[in-house]
């Protein structure tokens, strides 16, 4: 499967709101490290603990955050923001110079979830792409998110601007307000309202031979963790999850944490009760 999303303006596709405002902002093709809290490790010839200043700036380099963890970055020449969640992947897998002299940084989101915020770039060929197992997002001054399952289902919903998610040769327009999921293999789904909803619908947690069954229900846009753990949810969201109780991480536990989070970023926390 291909899919691509492909970015618009708020007034028409990107070019003819770039070419619009002439005094937009150069690229170069680098990210500094402007905020961390917790776990991110910085990942080039071997992994490091990252440090506020940093720059990821070649093809290759990695970061990751933990559980409760979190990073943002500013592109060069202050042309915006990267949001990084916890437990998130994602590295630089293109950096290159367009015929026209335009930069392009491709970012590969393997898992989690990034939110971004760009102003328009002087170059109109040049832009910033977010890639996730199920396609490509082109990025160019907008405010949106997605969110990657381990199995490769991504969610998007965008604030301002507009996306065109293609996939099977279908095109679905995702403009602001609106949210999608992608799953592999499929065609993109009919844009809808963004909801931006973290409720969890809660069946039960419980005991059962030897495992913890979890069942219930999220946005089928939305991320799940569960114990810190990235879990994969239906194409309507559901989930029935069990775990074995002989893994060691499962001793004494009386309650489960669960982490909702949807594409733009927004969480929320649980702790349920097991039943034994």
């Amino acid at each position: 499967m291909q899919m691509a999303l492909l970015l618009c303006g708020s007034f028409g596709l990107v070019t003819q709101a770039a070419e619009a405002r002439p005094r937009g902002l150069s690229v170069n093709g680098w990210l500094e490290l402007k905020e961390m809290k917790g776990r991110v490790v910085f990942h080039r010839t071997r992994p490091l603990k990252a440090w506020i200043g940093m720059t990821m700036d070649r093809s290759g380099d990695r970061l990751t955050t933990g559980p409760r963890s979190h990073a943002a970055f500013a592109l060069d020449s202050g042309a915006g923001i990267v949001r990084v969640a916890e437990n998130t992947s994602f590295s630089i897998t293109r950096l290159r110079r367009s015929a026209a002299g335009g930069r392009i940084t491709r970012l590969y989101v393997s898992q989690g979830q990034v939110r971004l915020k760009l102003r328009s770039f002087t170059n109109i060929d040049s832009r910033l792409e977010i890639q996730t197992p199920a396609g490509i997002t082109g990025v160019r001054g907008t405010e949106f998110g997605v969110s990657v399952q381990p199995n490769g289902k991504t969610g998007v919903a965008t604030l301002s601007g507009r996306v065109d998610t293609i996939a099977l040769a279908t095109t679905v327009a995702v403009g602001p307000s609106l949210q999608t999921l992608v799953l592999p293999q499929e065609p993109p789904e009919p844009a809808e309202p963004l909801r931006e909803d973290t409720s969890l619908s809660f069946q039960f947690a419980r005991w059962e031979a030897g495992t913890i069954r979890l069942v219930g229900s999220i946005d089928k846009v939305n991320l799940l963790l569960v114990e810190g753990r990235p879990q994969t949810t239906d194409r309507n969201g559901g989930f029935d999850l069990r775990f074995p109780w002989e893994n060691e991480a499962w001793y004494g536990k009386k309650n489960l944490s669960l982490t909702v989070t949807t594409p733009l970023g927004t969480y929320k926390r649980y702790e349920l009760p097991i039943q034994f």
